[in-house]
């Protein structure tokens, strides 16, 4: 088995951490993303309802 120096560990424990910060930051993208849309979704059904009450 070979053994890996210590700057080859830094650097694969920084290519790792940048995985992981790049996967979190996606992540709360489309936490957000998928809020916003349910946010908006809600609003339009708000505007339909009070639509309908002003015509009937």
């Amino acid at each position: 088995m070979a053994y890996a120096t210590r700057s080859e560990l830094n650097l694969l424990s920084q290519g790792v951490r940048r995985q992981l910060l790049l996967l979190f930051f996606s992540m709360l993208q489309i936490a957000l993303h998928q809020s916003m849309l349910i946010w908006f979704s809600q609003v339009q059904l708000m505007n339909s309802v009070t639509l309908s009450n002003l015509l009937f």
